[in-house]
């Protein structure tokens, strides 16, 4: 009897579902644990690639393009004058562990079949994955800088999105400006009160986010219908807005990011809208693939890194199967994206998501 949900590792053990795991053997499962998470490993990276770029540094200082202009030099012998270096921002990152384990004692060890052990081993990829994106998620909502206390370097002051604060930043003319990502508006969404021009603006506005491809928003469940319902949306069209004849169309559903559920369509000031079912209500986040703006700090050694398999005897009797991920998630690049809060006069990011996570 096939598996529900397949475990990565346990394609090969469709046949033998019913069967238990002392049958065909421990080390048989052990083997499909580990290539079941050598292969999460490898989607995750692949996933996260248009959003998330990996280190282990914790603490750096991120450069910005510098405001300037050509001096007027008099006669033909004059010079310009040297200018100060650079503008510049500081990131830290966090670094935490988290972990999932299935196991059992010498009776339900016994009596467990590999289509259950299939099923633990998906259950912890499945935690896996929900305390990844929760975490990514909340270093791009989290609008205010926070503390975290790392054992070996220290308080580090961790920030995110371009909030309004003093950092000036150079637009497409080269002038310097203040700016903030996280939007908001009161009104309801309708024709009237399109927030998705805005939200192209604020990414467009800057150089550095001209990569050639359009910016992706991700839309919460409950405001797909209005989304879907403004007449700038080409509903679930397939990039390339191709015009006819009293029709114009899209030829292609590449919006360049794996994330999200289902393509809403496209929005004619050049936005992806694609509904995102994990986010809360009435948040609205955007950014442009393709630009990471997340930094995942890791640890330095190769083996602490991703998710990892910990098998271990707890009392002699009770057999566990541990999962272990130590990963951090900080903004980088406060440009990249942004996000807006539906239904308020002013953003405030929403509480499961906001820094410090209790886990």
């Amino acid at each position: 009897m096939p598996f529900a949900n397949v475990a990565p590792g346990f394609y090969d053990l469709q046949d033998v579902a019913d069967r238990t795991v002392s049958e065909i053997g421990v080390q048989q499962i052990t083997d499909a644990i580990e290539q079941s998470v050598a292969r999460h490993n490898e989607a995750v990276a692949e996933l996260e690639t248009t959003v998330v770029e990996r280190g282990t540094i914790f603490k750096e200082r991120y450069y910005l393009p510098a405001v300037a202009e050509m001096q007027p030099l008099v006669g033909d012998t004059d010079r310009p004058r040297p200018v100060k270096g650079r503008a510049f921002y500081d990131r830290a990152y966090p670094l935490r562990d988290a972990g999932h384990a299935w196991g059992g004692g010498r009776k339900t060890r016994a009596k467990m079949t590999v289509a259950e052990a299939n099923e633990n081993t998906w259950t912890a990829l499945m935690a896996d994955n929900r305390w990844r994106i929760r975490h990514i998620l909340a270093a791009w909502l989290t609008d205010t800088a926070w503390t975290f206390k790392d054992p070996e370097h220290g308080d580090l002051v961790v920030g995110g999105l371009a909030n309004g604060d003093a950092v000036q930043y150079v637009d497409v003319n080269g002038d310097g400006f203040t700016d903030s990502h996280f939007l908001a508006q009161a009104a309801a969404i309708d024709a009237a009160n399109d927030p998705f021009p805005a939200m192209a603006l604020e990414l467009t506005e800057h150089p550095e986010n001209d990569n050639g491809q359009y910016p992706v928003a991700y839309i919460p469940t409950n405001l797909v219908g209005a989304v879907a319902a403004l007449p700038k949306v080409y509903n679930r069209l397939p990039d390339v807005i191709q015009e006819g004849v009293g029709v114009t169309r899209l030829v292609s559903e590449v919006t360049g990011s794996p994330l999200g559920d289902k393509l809403i369509g496209f929005h004619e000031d050049g936005l992806w809208l694609v509904e995102w079912k994990r986010l809360p209500n009435s948040i609205i986040p955007f950014h442009v693939p393709g630009i990471p703006f997340v930094f995942m700090r890791e640890e330095p050694q190769t083996v602490l890194q991703g998710l990892r398999t910990e098998l271990y005897d707890d009392d002699g009797v009770t057999w566990i199967n541990g999962f272990i991920r130590t990963a951090g998630y900080a903004v980088r690049n406060r440009l990249a994206a942004g996000v807006l809060l539906q239904g308020a006069g002013a953003y405030s990011a929403p509480v499961a998501f906001k820094h410090p996570l209790a886990q």
